[in-house]
């Protein structure tokens, strides 16, 4: 009988954190709950949509700025409550963790993370994220090429009015700005509700871990990567079995890392 090895004295060392916020009210009427609700009563949407908060009222909402490191958490006690009515001044985007992300940039994002062309977007609006993303730090010409085409709002319509083919995708509250169709015709684990919860999860991480590699290192020298998300990836036979981890790390640039997935739902 042999004794595996032991490794003695070794201490695990965090070397970055990077944290993402992104800010896509247009996904409130996707949620569980209020979707529901909508379908039995869709007079309820307007009072949903009026109660959105903006962009600038995102960025300014003290809690988001500790998120993305620009103020300390201990400086929450020195704010009045309720906290979204005392904006922090002057307040930015960008932090020493991370950043806020825009809804339009956000959708940007998703489409880029898009393998299987499930998301159409409208052309107009293509052209305007695409010209933002380019500003942006952490992306690339090949990014911006991963946006495909855009589609003219009656291709969009048209997929919309095929029943349960597609769902329609806003910014603003209630432009129209594309639409994510559904994976498989009889696969119900790759509806589009899903498919957009899943996708979300991926154009997130990635763009975490892209925040986190900026601040640490190479991606290259990365050679494991763990997911703790609390999607379920994968079609009617594989159902949470995806590797969400390794779909991150390929769109960051982690060309020599596996990985795999560790679930603890709440």
């Amino acid at each position: 009988m042999t004794e595996c090895p032991t490794v003695t004295n070794v201490k695990p060392v965090i070397k970055g954190v990077a944290y993402v916020l992104a800010h896509v009210p247009g996904m409130v009427r996707l949620g569980s709950k209020p979707s529901r609700e909508i379908s039995k009563d869709p007079a309820i949407l307007k009072p949903i949509l009026s109660h959105l908060r903006t962009f600038e009222q995102a960025v300014a909402y003290a809690p988001n700025q500790v998120f993305i490191g620009n103020l300390d958490p201990d400086e929450l006690w020195n704010v009045p409550s309720p906290w979204y009515q005392q904006p922090v001044p002057n307040a930015s985007r960008w932090g020493a963790f991370g950043e806020i992300m825009p809804e339009d940039e956000f959708y940007g994002m998703l489409k880029i993370c898009d393998e299987f062309e499930l998301i159409l977007l409208e052309e107009g609006f293509r052209q305007e994220v695409a010209a933002k993303l380019a500003k942006h730090p952490l992306f690339k010409e090949d990014d911006i090429k991963r946006l495909g085409k855009g589609f003219t709002r009656a291709e969009i319509d048209a997929k919309l009015a095929a029943e349960g083919h597609a769902l329609p995708l806003f910014i603003n509250g209630d432009r129209l700005i594309g639409c994510i169709q559904r994976g498989h015709e009889e696969d119900t684990a790759l509806v589009p509700d899903i498919l957009i919860e899943n996708l979300s999860v991926r154009a997130s991480g990635v763009m975490a871990l892209r925040h986190l590699i900026a601040k640490t290192g190479k991606a290259e020298d990365i050679d494991y990567l763990i997911g703790y998300g609390e999607e379920a990836v994968g079609d009617r036979y594989n159902r949470g079995g995806g590797a969400m981890a390794k779909a991150i790390g390929e769109l960051a640039g982690c060309t020599r890392a596996t990985g795999s997935d560790t679930k603890a739902f709440c």
